[in-house]
């Protein structure tokens, strides 16, 4: 009894050892050698075609070792679940060092690598046979200094290259992300060298903030579902959290940043949400996560409904930028006029901020920019200057891209936001701001275009601005303003001012016109339908006559001399 026994233990181990050491079919494993790949150029509507036919279903972990020269090597696994034909694009840059790729239980039936303007793409066709699960493994190595982030699902990188010891950024490539419509469950491991080991790391991706669901001894766990195409920043992080008007708020510092600095960034934020509340509507979010880089460029930003990356050397104007893009852009979609609307935003809050906090000006004290009005002004140059060198109407702006950012940032950021102001000047605050939250409404989860937007203001005022509309937006002139057949008569001890206003651009607006004597100064609101005759009573000779005084619109600007009387037009 007992031999039978010890031959049944025997033939069980027999069993199990020539199952493990058979030469199974099943088990087929498929080296590919990228060197052998053939190169294609595709169009950006081909690869995004391509991602949206591609359905893969399974999961994929990443592990990366990083060392403290910032090279690592790294290896990912994807288990395919589907049979049939599967498409599998993995987002590929030529810096990444493949030392194999293998596929196992699939025949592979074609490998390239395809090349857009938004990046490149490594696809892998392969024929998964049925009641099989197919892997495929990628062992490559890299340097993290030396990656240049593709358009594929986050913007291209406006990262300064590792400027600061305690922050570096990791682009989506170093993760091999799935371009794919299918559900894929995703882990990410990291091993961080020894000197980073209080570091932390917050994943940007298309679907959010992720932060570790793990952190020990200089790992880090990140796991997420669907569509996956992460951007890394990992860093000497502190973070600080806390509520404004029921919105949850996550800030991420540097740690060099002093107390005094951060508790400056919790009071602005909360009042920018809490001041775009009360002229939009409640911040659309439950959420707002800001993480404040070292790593980016002077005066940059993004917001892509959540997180904010942002420069650690923000202005509240920039913050204020930035966060109304959660209303302009993430709550409701305007294409390009989002950038309008947002810088509006920017203007709006910053004379309000800068008003109550002159001394935060000291920003811009480098440029003598030390009140508001001047930085209006400053900024009403700079679009002037390439009104000039690019004539052409915001309509024609709003269906294109500029690629120049100066040319960029002056009309369709700065001019737009002087338009926006300018109608904020003709409908009266009321009216203006019932017709953004009317907006805000009408266009939620929808792209809206130009003609929408006139649609509602005339809805909501009751007017038809179809000549505001054609002036401002659909052609590139401004207003072109002159004084014209001054005359100043004195009687009874009061002085007669009475002159013409040419518009050499024949703009219908309303426009301020200010006055000013020794003592005191005086503000009308007149309308100018190509021309317009002004008077003013006073009660002393007049010293200066300034047209547009608070900088409500755009217009040609100059100074002179009628009659030892200056003329400003600001």
């Amino acid at each position: 009894m007992k031999r039978k026994y010890l031959l049944g233990v025997l033939s069980v181990f027999i069993i199990f050892l020539l199952f493990f050491m058979r030469d199974d079919n099943n088990i087929q494993v498929t080296h590919v050698n990228i060197l052998n790949l053939s190169i294609s150029l595709v169009s950006d509507e081909e690869l995004n075609n391509l991602a949206n036919q591609s359905v893969i279903k399974g999961y994929s972990q990443v592990k990366i070792r990083i060392f403290e020269n910032y090279t690592f090597n790294a290896n990912k696994t994807i288990k395919v679940g589907n049979t049939g034909v599967v498409y599998v694009p993995v987002l590929y840059s030529p810096r990444i060092h493949f030392n194999d790729i293998f596929i196992e239980n699939a025949e592979l039936l074609n490998a390239s690598i395809l090349v857009s303007e938004r990046g490149s793409i490594l696809l892998l066709k392969l024929k998964i046979p049925k009641g099989t699960r197919a892997g495929i493994r990628f062992e490559y190595q890299g340097s993290i200094r030396e990656q240049i982030c593709a358009r594929v699902g986050i913007i291209r990188t406006l990262f300064v290259k590792y400027e600061s010891p305690d922050e570096i950024e990791m682009c989506p490539e170093m993760f091999l992300p799935e371009i794919s419509n299918g559900f894929l469950e995703t882990k990410i491991i990291l091993e961080l060298p020894q000197s980073w080991r209080t570091w932390t790391g917050i994943i940007v991706s298309n679907s959010g903030v992720l932060e570790p669901k793990a952190q020990l001894n200089g790992r880090l766990i990140f796991t997420s579902r669907g569509l996956f195409i992460p951007f890394l920043i990992l860093g000497d992080f502190k973070m600080m959290r806390y509520n404004v008007n029921d919105v949850k708020v996550e800030i991420y510092f540097p740690k060099y940043l002093s107390l005094n600095v951060s508790s400056r960034y919790e009071d602005v934020v909360g009042d920018i949400i809490r001041t775009f509340s009360s002229w939009y509507m409640p911040y659309p979010y439950q959420n707002l996560t800001i993480i404040f880089s070292s790593n980016m460029m002077r005066m940059t930003g993004i917001n892509k409904n959540s997180p904010i990356l942002i420069t650690a050397n923000a202005t509240p104007s920039l913050l204020a930028h930035e966060i109304s893009h959660s209303w302009f852009g993430g709550y409701a979609e305007f294409g390009n006029i989002d950038e309008s609307l947002a810088t509006y935003s920017e203007m709006s809050y910053m004379i309000r901020f800068y008003n109550e906090h002159p001394e935060e000006l000291e920003n811009y004290a480098r440029y003598n920019l030390t009140t508001i009005q001047k930085v209006l002004d400053f900024v009403e140059e700079r679009v002037l200057k390439y009104n000039h060198d690019y004539p052409k109407p915001l309509s024609q702006v709003y269906r294109t891209w500029i690629p120049n950012s100066t040319i960029r940032n002056a009309i369709m950021y700065d001019k737009g936001a002087f338009v926006f102001r300018s109608l904020q000047f003709v409908l009266g605050n009321e009216t203006f701001f019932k017709g953004l939250r009317e907006l805000l409404r009408e266009c939620h989860n929808k792209e809206c275009n130009l003609t929408d937007v006139q649609n509602v203001f005339e809805r909501v005022s009751g007017q038809n601005l179809d000549w505001f509309f054609k002036e401002w937006f659909y052609t590139a002139k401004v207003p072109d303003y002159d004084v014209r057949n001054l005359s100043l008569e004195e009687k009874g001890g009061k002085y007669l001012l009475t002159f013409e206003i040419i518009d050499k651009n024949n703009f219908t607006m309303p426009l301020e016109v200010e006055v000013k004597t020794p003592t005191k100064s005086f503000i009308k609101k007149v309308w100018i339908n190509g021309t317009a005759r002004v008077e003013f009573e006073l009660d002393k000779k007049p010293t200066e006559i300034i047209l547009d005084p608070n900088e409500w619109m755009v217009n040609e600007n100059k100074k002179y001399n009628v009659d030892e009387i200056e003329i400003t037009i600001e």
